[in-house]
């Protein structure tokens, strides 16, 4: 797939105790899906990094500085359906088959994120210092300090069709910051080791989709192929884009799920329901962490006899934790995510949201309209007054041990036991309301 790879690495002295080397990598290769709709293969691979580094050793000192940088632009990701044949969005051809590598009809709608395409770009960087002092030939330091960030946001056609059901992103971003110091006693008969380590971790993942809901209504239902409309189209050939426009044909399909639950619901206001389905409904989610973390520890070990030896070790760890969580609907409440959510509310309010559902404009209708309309999601429901952020605190922290002996029978063989205590964090976690406005 016209594949290649570029390395080059370079040492340099720059007298007797400095030194320096810069390592690059150049990777790029052909997606191996074919874009039936024309552009990029999918799963394509082009990478860029560069390492530079410098080693100053002057006697019983050491030090070594790394930074590194990298960037990699990847095409879309293949998420094919093997349910689907890929089609036409526009005649309702049938342009491929549903083989797992073979072509995949997938797109980004040049109404979601800005019209990015199909694909990933991210940037990753960090620097690194290490440091050594031998006091003497027992007795030695050692400090190690770090940064590194990344920021990437990456396209994908999530349902794998080649109608515009649902595309999704991941857009994160994050950075962590760690230290450590560490001092070693060693002789023939004895090591230890005591130090400690600080660790800090901040970050977010933004999760943006869109929805079709006119397609998506289709999916939920079956009728992706225009259930009957189009006669003697399989299954498994989705429709052309433009029959899920006509309200006459989505409108049954809401009578069909509204008859599901039980519920009566006439042709007129199936229609009008149907004329607010959105061909863009959009809604994120953010979730943001920060984490620091400290470790103290120490460790020994002991020769007791020839081909001998035992140790043991015990670490304080302490967490402090945040983490936060926002969701929002970025353009207007999703018809289809309201009229599900009617059809399980008691008679009256059903009926009350129904009909204002059919409204002209209902997407965007004010919360203060003669019957009010949550701000309902589709994927997932707005947290408080509709993208409110959320956050909680917490402290945990507890000792892990461990004890060890090892016995050398022969230069050729030994056994050896351990035995170790572990610890799991306890943790934050966050997820979406369960009906819009919570929490």
């Amino acid at each position: 797939f016209n594949g290649y790879r570029i390395d080059e690495t370079v040492n340099l002295p720059l007298g007797g105790d400095v030194g320096i080397r810069v390592a690059s990598r150049i990777k790029q290769r052909d997606g191996y899906v074919a874009n039936l709709l024309g552009g990029e293969a999918f799963n394509g691979i082009k990478s860029e990094a560069v390492r530079g580094s410098l080693r100053w050793a002057l006697g019983a000192f050491t030090f070594d500085l790394i930074g590194n940088y990298q960037h990699d632009k990847a095409s879309g990701t293949s998420f094919k359906s093997i349910a689907y044949n890929p089609t036409d969005p526009v005649t309702g051809a049938v342009i491929g088959d549903r083989g797992r590598t073979s072509g995949a009809a997938l797109a980004s709608p040049g109404s979601f994120e800005r019209g990015r395409p199909l694909g990933l770009d991210r940037d990753v960087w960090g620097v690194t210092g290490i440091a050594n002092y031998d006091f003497s030939p027992n007795l030695s330091l050692n400090a190690i300090g770090s940064y590194r960030k990344f920021a990437g946001i990456e396209i994908f056609d999530a349902d794998g069709i080649s109608l515009p059901a649902l595309t999704a992103a991941e857009d994160a971003q994050g950075n962590q910051t760690m230290g450590t110091l560490r001092l070693t006693w060693k002789n023939d008969r004895f090591t230890a080791f005591v130090g400690g380590t600080y660790f800090r971790e901040n970050g977010f993942q933004r999760t943006p989709s869109q929805f079709d809901e006119r397609v998506a209504l289709a999916r939920l239902t079956n009728a992706l192929n225009g259930g009957g409309a189009i006669p003697g189209r399989p299954a498994s050939d989705p429709a052309p884009l433009a029959l899920f426009s006509n309200t006459a044909f989505t409108g049954q399909l809401l009578q069909g799920v509204a008859g599901a639950y039980g519920v009566a619901l006439s042709s007129a206001q199936a229609q009008a329901i149907a004329a607010n389905l959105k061909s863009g409904h959009q809604e994120t989610s953010t979730n943001y962490g920060r984490t620091e973390s400290w470790d103290l520890f120490g460790d020994v070990t002991f020769n007791v006899a020839e081909g001998l030896e035992i140790g043991g070790g015990i670490r304080w760890s302490h967490d402090a934790k945040t983490t936060g969580f926002s969701s929002a609907v970025s353009n207007g409440r999703s018809i289809l995510g309201g009229f599900i959510g009617a059809l399980a509310q008691p008679a009256a309010t059903r009926t009350a949201l129904l009909g204002a559902l059919a409204v002209p404009g209902a997407a965007n209708s004010p919360t203060s309209a003669p019957y009010p309309v949550p701000l309902f999601g589709l994927g997932l429901q707005p947290s408080g007054s509709n993208g409110q952020l959320y956050s909680a605190d917490h402290k945990d922290s507890g000792f892990t041990w461990r004890a060890t002996a090892k016995y050398e029978i022969s230069p050729e063989a030994n056994v050896y036991a351990t035995y170790a205590r572990g610890r799991r964090p306890e943790i934050l976690s966050v997820s979406a309301p369960a009906a819009p406005g919570g929490l």
